[in-house]
């Protein structure tokens, strides 16, 4: 079962996700043929992969979020429509950022991010969103019929996981840094390499960045608002313009070291 969470607090109960071949829009394939998991396929193999794993799909509204049951963790996502966002909430209450996926991206194994054992995992919709949930062992279990779609497949799927633990590793490298100033440094770095832009959106409010570095949030304005103050960066809520480039080009935090 989904315990859907709308935006304003209504909830609303969903005894099971709809089938997404009962769903499935004349647009998708197109999508579908260029999404990485699918790379190299025909649209005839992605239906006939389709008919075999029978995925689950869930359509969003902006704003809404959607907790997931364990049996639904360890499915591979792919975003056919809009925007999503991933965290997770253990049992003090504690909301962590993990990724944002967009159109066209794969999650891999949800389970794969972390031990979920002890937390609650929660997909947000940025905006109108479609996702499909496939179960690993349709791609895991070998079935003779659809082996050559299945080893494709199972290639893509190597390849997707390259940007998830590099997110991951990035993180880490974060919540290494000693102060709350070189953690955010860090973390305005990497969004800097992976947009290669001076400017861009992070895609989290501040209470999910304070999560996301392990920080108080109080402590995290401080250090924005220092950082503002000596025209190091600038921002609006999630938009960030950096000011003095040289700080997160040369990976160097320390002002007296520029």
């Amino acid at each position: 079962m989904l315990q859907m969470q709308c935006k304003g607090g209504k909830i609303v109960w969903v005894k099971q996700m709809k089938r997404y071949l009962e769903n499935i829009k004349t647009g998708h394939f197109g999508t579908l043929h260029d999404i990485a998991l699918f790379s190299g396929l025909s649209d005839s193999e992605i239906f006939t992969f389709l008919q075999h794993s029978k995925p689950y799909y869930l359509a969003m509204s902006p704003g809404q979020s959607v907790s997931l049951e364990k049996q639904y963790l360890n499915m591979i996502s792919v975003v056919v429509s809009g925007e999503i966002l991933v965290t997770s909430t253990d049992k003090n209450g504690m909301a962590t950022y993990i990724k944002t996926f967009v159109k066209g991206e794969s999650s891999g194994s949800l389970y794969s991010f972390l031990d979920y054992s002890d937390s609650l995992v929660e997909i947000a919709s940025r905006d109108e969103s479609e996702v499909i949930l496939i179960a690993p062992d349709s791609l895991y279990v070998t079935d003779e019929k659809i082996a050559v779609i299945q080893q494709k497949m199972l290639v893509n799927l190597i390849k997707t996981q390259k940007s998830i633990f590099f997110a991951i590793s990035e993180r880490m490298y974060c919540l290494t840094q000693r102060s709350i100033r070189d953690k955010i440094l860090r973390f305005l770095s990497y969004c800097h390499n992976l947009r290669g832009r001076v400017e861009f959106d992070i895609p989290m409010s501040r209470e999910e960045l304070a999560g996301y570095l392990a920080v108080d949030r109080a402590a995290l304005s401080r250090s924005l608002g220092e950082l503002k103050r000596e025209n190091i960066i600038d921002f609006h809520k999630n938009h960030f313009k950096l000011l003095k480039v040289e700080y997160f080009e040369a990976g160097i935090y320390d002002k007296e070291n520029i």
